[in-house]
């Protein structure tokens, strides 16, 4: 067991963390490329670095979602920040995945332990793959994430430029973004499970769109029903068809690596005069087919 030293090392630690994390990415990889496990048995789910979060990688293997920090070590003690730790054991149980570390060399960014190079965070003890049997709920976490994963890779696609997001439950905007003219723009995401009627009710914050009042915002809904033939509720009773496009009251639930059926028709332009006014529902937003249309 490595011994956790608490004094103040921060700035080090940052300054070393955009490395580390590539070295994290790569080793973590290796590992399931040498067994020949490839996508989608294991997928990452997140490797880039973002701020508000409680992670810094994120990948899904055998019905698991494992939520990655990193450490590093100096030949003494490993250093993590003891906030980081607690941040995400709590968030990891609240979304039910298994909170670990990688250890890393803070000289040459090698991983100190061998096998998979995870430990678990709350017991610093090595992580075993185990599969999950049966069908696994998404949690609150994952459907946010995935909503937010799918807004991120339009915008790229469209040759926009992501310069952050944030996937923690019920912080606003997820997504800032740099459109192809320069602009500074932020996309507030709703993702909705198990419906795919576009929500007319969402209420966005007033303090918010004041805050940025003077940057681009965008509203993004993201819709995301099970595609499977059969579809069944908590209880497991099957679904009538009328019941599954129920969006005031959807009754279906999302399970791991099952596959969907995703509705998303684009960004809707917040009017900034609406936004000043205070107006919400329907009468915010604006739809923009076209980004440079907001210049």
């Amino acid at each position: 067991m490595l011994k956790r030293e608490p004094y103040n090392w921060e700035e080090e630690y940052e300054k070393k963390l955009p490395a580390g994390l590539r070295a994290a990415g790569w080793f973590i990889q290796k590992y399931f490329q040498d067994r020949n496990i490839k996508y989608p048995a294991m997928r990452w789910i997140q490797t880039r670095l973002t701020y508000p979060a409680f992670q810094y990688l994120c990948f899904a293997y055998a019905g698991n979602i494992y939520s990655v920090l990193i450490e590093f070590y100096d030949g003494n003690a490993s250093y993590v920040l003891d906030r980081d730790i607690s941040n995400q054991i709590r968030e990891c149980k609240a979304n039910d995945l298994i909170p670990c570390t990688i250890v890393l060399r803070s000289d040459n960014y090698e991983p100190v332990i061998d096998g998979n190079h995870l430990i678990l965070s709350d017991k610093h003890t090595p992580v075993a793959f185990k599969k999950r049997e049966g069908d696994v709920r998404m949690s609150a976490w994952e459907i946010n994430n995935f909503g937010v994963s799918i807004v991120m890779q339009d915008l790229e696609k469209e040759g926009n430029k992501i310069m952050s997001f944030c996937d923690v439950l019920n912080i606003e905007p997820q997504i800032w973004f740099e459109d192809k003219n320069g602009n500074r723009c932020y996309v507030i995401v709703n993702t909705i499970s198990g419906s795919t009627k576009e929500n007319t009710e969402y209420q966005i914050n007033h303090n918010l769109l004041m805050r940025f009042i003077n940057y681009n915002g965008f509203y993004a809904e993201v819709n995301i029903l099970p595609n499977d033939l059969i579809a069944k509720d908590e209880n497991g009773r099957v679904l009538m068809p009328s019941e599954r496009f129920d969006s005031k009251n959807p009754k279906e639930i999302l399970y791991r690596d099952h596959q969907f059926y995703i509705n998303y028709r684009g960004l809707k332009y917040i009017e900034k005069q609406a936004a000043e006014k205070g107006v919400t529902h329907k009468k915010l937003y604006v739809v923009k087919d076209d980004l440079d249309e907001t210049k």
